[in-house]
């Protein structure tokens, strides 16, 4: 789905007690597409999720989160429509 529904999508799943384990994107015909399954999380547990990051972001959102205390999840990459290598990325911290 578009990052626009996917974001809509998103919110209202973790609203509802569930994350997801592993995004993943890619270029479509229409445009960046990105999909995801998503697990319920235990009440105590957090997240931190994004989707469509350039490597710098990625790096920088890795070393903060890590440092924070949120292990990496899962990280998938794709190529985007411009030919610019993207990143989804979850942190959990059970």
């Amino acid at each position: 789905m578009t990052g626009e529904r996917f974001q809509r999508e998103f919110n209202v799943w973790s609203r509802n007690g569930y994350y997801p384990p592993r995004i993943e994107g890619r270029c479509g015909a229409d445009g960046e597409k990105f999909r995801s399954d998503w697990k319920p999380i235990a009440p105590s547990a957090r997240f931190w999720a994004w989707y469509g990051m350039s490597r710098r972001d990625y790096e920088r959102r890795n070393r903060e989160y890590t440092a924070s205390g949120f292990p990496l999840e899962s990280t998938t990459q794709h190529i985007d429509c411009s030919g610019v290598e993207r990143f989804q990325a979850i942190w959990l911290k059970k």
